[in-house]
């Protein structure tokens, strides 16, 4: 197996855990909730995810995001990380769906995952530039 090969295999093994990854932090967090709740302040139905499943999905995704954009191309990790979420949303959400609704939701999912992946690539981008300077 020649060096390029190698470093494919090694770059696609990596961008299918960043994946996994990604979908494990829809799972563990929100995935598992599909009920409702009342919230206490204003007696109206809420959720079904609470403040707190929505804080952990996002520093989980964050957490995901610092290791995928260190060891894979941007564009890789963030596709890696936009599929294996949005994915694993669209199989809780629309096996679920009695309104019709669900499909919106996958692609404001899938929006939302490809703009927080771009705006993350670009900073880790930019800061992996400030670690190792061109020319020094």
């Amino acid at each position: 197996m020649t060096t390029s090969r190698r470093t494919t295999a090694h770059s696609l093994l990596l961008a299918v855990a960043t994946a996994a990854a990604a979908a494990a932090c829809w799972w563990a967090s929100m995935g598992w909730d599909h009920e409702y709740y009342t919230d206490p302040a204003t007696g109206y139905a809420a959720g079904p995810y609470r403040p707190w499943q929505v804080a952990v999905c996002v520093l989980g995704l964050l957490a995901v995001a610092a290791v995928a954009f260190w060891l894979l191309h941007p564009v890789v990790a963030g596709l890696a990380m936009t599929l294996g979420f949005t994915v694993s949303f669209a199989s809780s959400a629309l096996p679920n769906d009695d309104t019709g609704l669900a499909m919106v939701g996958v692609v404001m999912v899938l929006f939302a995952m490809a703009l927080a992946s771009v705006l993350v690539g670009l900073v880790a981008t930019a800061a992996r530039g400030r670690r190792h300077p061109a020319g020094g």
